[in-house]
């Protein structure tokens, strides 16, 4: 992860990447982690300018989300 973008906290990157290399990146995430045990949770924002659709996505393991939608703090 460190090669895409930044080390927040241990297990924690912000990354500003372009489409097609986040494709490339959980291709390489899929071939490393256990999917059946595993999970990488994939918060997109948008774009930097602040326009766009905010995504949040999975690869592995899907955890539950509370009823009152996402929270990022």
């Amino acid at each position: 992860m460190e090669s895409y973008g930044d080390r927040l906290q241990y297990s924690v990157f912000v990354i500003d990447i372009k489409p097609a290399k986040m494709i490339r990146l959980k291709t390489s995430v899929t071939e490393i982690i256990e999917l059946s045990s595993d999970s990488i949770l994939i918060c997109d924002l948008g774009p930097l300018n602040g326009e766009g659709e905010k995504r949040i996505y999975f690869v592995g393991t899907t955890r539950p989300f509370t009823g009152h939608g996402p929270l990022v703090l």
